[in-house]
């Protein structure tokens, strides 16, 4: 009798973590990974959306070693509140004074701990809207819509068209996981409820 496996990915604040579990819910592999955060000025946190979705493709490589791809019947991930930006193309764009790191990748992604926005959270907190009782009474700088004001109001944004390039992945639920050629799974059929949604999963990546 086959043996049906699943993995799980773990996106977090300094590192990726990956497990294998079979259907009768035993661990049988896990991997970790850490991941930079580039700190370019004071309550500035970055990340590369590049790198965290290499991390990813690593581990699961890892883990499945030694088993046949067609007993993998589903994946699943989650990862923290962060926001990545992303083009029309979901190609990166930098959010970073830095522009790239040492390993080339942009900085695309604003981390759930970054506070640049506060002016922002003030303006959003000093106008009282009624939406705010839905969430404690007062925005969260750790919440989106802060991040998404800066980026608007970014004195580079005629560089980086924010209106275009700007991919709140927050604000979708679910994102269609395209692995055609993995056996057993059907394309569009599974998905990710992920606050930091990295790329179209495909089975090549992680081959």
């Amino acid at each position: 009798m086959t043996i049906a496996y699943y993995i799980g990915v773990d996106v977090g604040t300094e590192s990726v973590r990956a497990a294998l579990v079979s259907a009768n819910g035993k661990i049988e592999q896990t991997a970790q990974a850490s991941l930079t955060i580039n700190k370019p000025k004071p309550d500035y946190f970055e990340q590369s959306s590049q790198e965290i979705w290499q991390k990813c493709c690593h581990l699961i490589k890892k883990i499945i070693q030694g088993i046949t791809p067609d007993c993998v019947r589903g994946i699943g991930f989650d990862a923290t509140c962060s926001l990545v930006v992303l083009d029309d193309n979901y190609n990166p764009v930098s959010i970073s004074p830095d522009e790239k790191g040492n390993s080339g990748n942009v900085f695309d992604v604003i981390m759930w701990m970054d506070h640049r926005a506060k002016a922002q959270a003030d303006k959003i907190n000093s106008e009282s809207h009624s939406v705010l009782k839905y969430i404690g009474g007062k925005i969260s700088l750790e919440m989106q819509p802060p991040k998404l004001m800066w980026i608007k109001q970014d004195p580079e944004k005629e560089k980086k068209d924010p209106k275009k390039n700007c991919r709140c992945n927050e604000q979708k639920l679910h994102y269609s996981l395209q692995v055609p050629s993995i056996p057993g799974l059907q394309p569009n059929a599974y998905y990710m409820r992920n606050s930091l949604q990295l790329r179209i999963l495909r089975h090549e990546d992680v081959q």
